[in-house]
This record gives structure tokens, sequence and C-alpha cells, in this order.
């Protein structure tokens, strides 16, 4: 099964900064206003940017009964 490509789209997300400076996203808006609480963040990774030389940190969440990723950087 071919996977559909993807395209970068950036949101407004609701945060919690703790004393240590980590941040915890805790809920997601769309442009077209959509908001999405995320019930659960289920891991956290550093990644390489090989594009800019940075890092970006990879969420993967649980919103609702879904779970998907989504990129800091």
């Amino acid at each position: 099964m071919a996977q559909k490509p993807t395209r970068r789209v950036y949101v407004d997300v609701v945060v919690t900064y703790d004393k240590y400076g980590f941040l915890t996203p805790n809920s997601i808006t769309y442009e077209d206003a959509r908001k999405y609480a995320i019930n659960k963040v289920l891991q956290v990774r550093r990644l390489d940017n090989l594009q800019t030389g940075g890092t970006i940190v990879n969420y993967v969440i649980q919103i609702n009964k879904k779970v998907t990723s989504r990129y800091f950087d």
C-alpha cells in the first residue's frame, strides 16, 4: 500500500513548561480553528535535522484514540 505524501503544516500548540525547561504539548489548533486536546505524550525523541544542521524534537502523541507524530523545530 502506498503512503500518502506528507506536507509540513504549522499549527498553534499550547504547551506547559516544567521547572527544568522541558515542554509538554497540551493541545493543537489548526488554521481552520479545529482544536484537539492531546491525551498523552507517548514518546519524545531528539533527531538531527540534516537540512539545517540543528536538531528537531519528535513527539509521538495520542489524540482521542489516534496515535500520531508532531515535530518541533
